[in-house]
């Protein structure tokens, strides 16, 4: 059973990492919808979070099987890093 990853990253900017990743991940990109993205998440173990779409308290809290949230960008402005805190306890 492949590991369920939700990506907020442009794949423009990451084909050749993502489809590495495809060999053990199923990866659902979602760049724009927020409703879609809650809507995968909700199985996920793993977000590639991009800027996009903000990793805030209400998405965390739905994310009931997440585990690990990488986020290849400059700066933290689009992490709820309390709320990211709070999750790994």
């Amino acid at each position: 059973m492949k590991i369920k990853v939700l990506n907020t990253v442009d794949p423009i900017y990451s084909e050749v990492e993502l489809k590495k990743l495809k060999k053990y991940c199923e990866i659902k990109t979602e760049l724009y919808s927020r409703k879609k993205a809650i809507r995968y998440l909700k199985n996920c173990k793993v977000i590639l979070a991009g800027g996009r779409i903000k990793i805030d308290n209400e998405l965390i809290q739905k994310a009931k099987k997440l585990k690990l949230i990488l986020s290849p960008s400059t700066g933290t402005d689009h992490l709820a890093l309390d709320t990211i805190k709070k999750k790994k306890d």
